[in-house]
């Protein structure tokens, strides 16, 4: 029953998973020497207003820039001005950093980082305070900072094979989910598409019933992949095979599905092809 916050070291980066009765709760890879930056704040410079994509390119410091959407009633900014921001989401898929607004019309000759982030193994740390630290070497034992220390497991322990299976399969596109059913998962540059597909229903109830309850008790099984996963931005959803209106009968399952993830995600609703 015990749980831990268990940390590997690999070629150039750890893995950082939260366990329990080896079940796989959260992940994260870390890589000490490419920090991903969320939670880095900035004093920094509008390079230009983009009113077309709804935001700003934002120079955070030397040969670094990220985005700073900017919503409905945000405050009128203009270029060259000094602002302070904070890294919202990691760079990926070829963009960069994502901001949000601190504070406008700051009076600071400084530019660059002020504070930098928290690390990925004091996010989980943090969001699951009650967990043991377990290290498999000293190279992983040497990262653990004074910090969280009292609460490390003596010794070293490697995953449990249950652990590290589960870990390399957040690697695959497809993935496993109850009931039979499984959702492949293909990152384009625009979104993250998810295609789940069913089994023939075998319950003598109503085809569509069947597979609306296939598809609802699957959801939490997939928006826990999707955290495991680390995965954010625009995700697009196919049910599998539903009428285009039963699929709204899912908007509320879908928000009890999201409601554990401590990044707050939003299902924005039902597209026109369901």
């Amino acid at each position: 029953m015990s749980l831990f916050l268990r940390i590997a070291t690999f070629p150039g980066e750890m893995r950082i998973a939260v366990t329990k009765n080896d079940s796989l709760l959260d992940f994260a890879l870390w890589r000490p020497a490419a920090p991903d930056m969320v939670g880095s704040i900035f004093h920094a410079r509008i390079e230009a207003l983009t009113p077309g994509m709804g935001g700003a390119f934002v120079a955070l410091a030397p040969n670094l820039s990220g985005f700073l959407p900017l919503q409905n009633g945000a405050p009128k900014l203009t270029e060259g001005q000094s602002i302070t921001v904070e890294v919202s989401r990691a760079a990926q898929g070829g963009k960069g950093v994502r901001l949000r607004l601190l504070a406008a019309d700051v009076c600071s000759e400084q530019r660059g980082l002020v504070t930098p982030g928290p690390t990925p193994l004091a996010r989980l740390a943090a969001l699951w305070p009650t967990a043991t630290l377990v290290a498999d070497s000293p190279a992983a034992a040497a990262h653990i900072p004074p910090s969280l220390r009292e609460r490390r497991e003596p010794g070293f322990t490697p995953y449990p094979d249950a652990i590290a299976a589960a870990c390399d399969a957040l690697e695959e596109p497809v993935v496993h989910l109850p009931g039979g059913m499984e959702a492949t998962i293909t990152p384009t540059p625009a979104l993250i598409a998810i295609d789940m597909d069913a089994p023939p229903a075998q319950t003598g109830r109503p085809k569509q019933t069947a597979q609306f309850a296939a598809n609802r008790d699957a959801l939490p099984a997939l928006m826990g992949q999707i955290r495991l996963r680390n995965l954010s931005g625009a995700i697009l959803i196919d049910p599998a095979g539903l009428a285009t209106r039963k699929r709204q009968a899912l908007l509320e399952p879908m928000a009890e599905a999201l409601k554990p993830d401590p990044l707050n995600p939003r299902c924005l609703g039902v597209t026109a092809l369901g």
